[in-house]
């Protein structure tokens, strides 16, 4: 019956069309062998059994296809709500990364709970939340006090019944050249960019291994990677978040508890858009040698910050995510006696690809099609 075959819109289609054939053919033999002729027989391959077959195949595939979109609504129902059940404490929460990140978990199920010093902001945020339908509370706390952490982790807990993921994203940076660079000055912003995440970690580690169930995701930044100038006291608590994250994961693995790192690139935050007169022109220099030419915005961390925290990444951990469009701005000073290529767009990630060596031992320097001169050792 190719007839029919023309009128099917996809696979699915022609092979019920195919099947249904089939039973029309073995039907028609049967009644033949019967000596009644059958009606199909009668009808022909061209007739009305063709164009009622047609329906019934349209009917079917238009059936399996409302099937289909039924079952891809249902997985994204799934995927946007699998934080269900799930109640997640974010330091930092007001504003920028912290908001973001706690809007992106809300709507994906979670029971949020903000922490901020700023009580009014930290209070807007929430409300925020609840307008949209979300679960969330806010907490006025210094994330630098024992006390006052523990005291909103207790009434968090009390009124969930537990902590499941918690974000350190509290920080401040401001810029001061290093001679400018007070003691005091290092300890406050130390204090609020590596302290905090101690102490916020230290309260709630016994709360997770209490369930055997948790995810601790904290936010470092580029600049770690970088010689960035006025920024030493923030550099130096940024890095110092990759290797506390890497000690906890170890100690936090054999109790069901994940620890990460998300490291951003330049995030367009309000806070950033508005910290210098120059930073569209900063915008413009980093983004024209990121891989991703465009600026990084908030939700693109609260998307990896959703994954880091997610059951899915159970298997995820003591790593440092960059979110920064693949850094390509990140350049590495080169140790004593190393030749680096001259290329001003060579980048952290192309830096060992001329170390590479063919099976003669000659350098391998072609990277993407594209030759560069070959590094060497002097």
């Amino acid at each position: 019956m190719p007839i029919v075959d023309e009128y099917i819109p996809d696979r699915a289609g022609r092979r019920v069309v195919a099947d249904i054939a089939d039973a029309s053919r073995t039907a028609a033999d049967g009644a033949s062998l019967a000596g009644r002729p059958s009606p199909r027989a009668a009808l022909g391959a061209g007739g009305l059994t063709a164009t009622c077959l047609r329906r019934r195949a349209y009917s079917l595939t238009q059936r399996q296809r409302r099937d289909e979109r039924g079952a891809m609504k249902g997985t994204a129902t799934a995927a946007m709500s699998r934080y269900t059940g799930r109640h997640a404490l974010i330091t930092g929460g007001a504003r920028g990364l912290g908001f973001a990140a706690a809007a992106r978990l809300a709507a994906e199920g979670a029971a949020i709970g903000l922490l901020d010093k700023d009580a009014s902001a930290v209070e807007a945020a929430a409300s925020r939340l609840r307008d949209d339908g979300r679960a969330a509370r806010a907490f006025a706390a210094d994330v630098t006090s024992p006390a006052e952490v523990r005291r909103a982790f207790d009434e968090f807990e009390a009124d969930t019944g537990r902590i499941d993921i918690l974000v350190n994203m509290a920080g401040i940076y401001p810029w001061i050249e290093f001679e400018d660079l007070t003691l005091e000055a290092w300890r406050e912003i130390t204090a609020v960019n590596l302290d905090a995440t101690f102490v916020a970690t230290h309260d709630v580690l016994p709360r997770m291994k209490k369930h055997g169930y948790g995810r601790i995701t904290t936010v470092s930044s580029g600049t770690s990677y970088l010689g960035v100038p006025e920024y030493a006291a923030y550099v130096a608590a940024k890095a110092g978040i990759i290797g506390y994250t890497r000690v906890l994961a170890r100690e936090g693995g054999p109790h069901g508890i994940t620890a990460n790192t998300i490291m951003p690139g330049l995030i367009a935050t309000e806070h950033v858009l508005g910290m210098r007169e120059d930073i569209d022109e900063v915008f413009a220099e980093i983004v024209a040698q990121q891989f991703v030419p465009r600026r990084g915005q908030p939700d693109d961390i609260a998307a990896a910050i959703a994954y880091a925290c997610s059951e899915e990444a159970g298997f995820l951990t003591g790593q440092v995510l960059n979110v920064g469009g693949v850094a390509a701005y990140v350049k590495p000073t080169p140790p004593p006696g190393m030749v680096t290529e001259k290329d001003p767009a060579a980048t952290l990630f192309d830096s060992g690809i001329n170390d590479l060596r063919c099976r003669d031992g000659a350098p391998l320097c072609r990277h993407r099609g594209r030759d560069r001169p070959a590094r060497r050792v002097r």
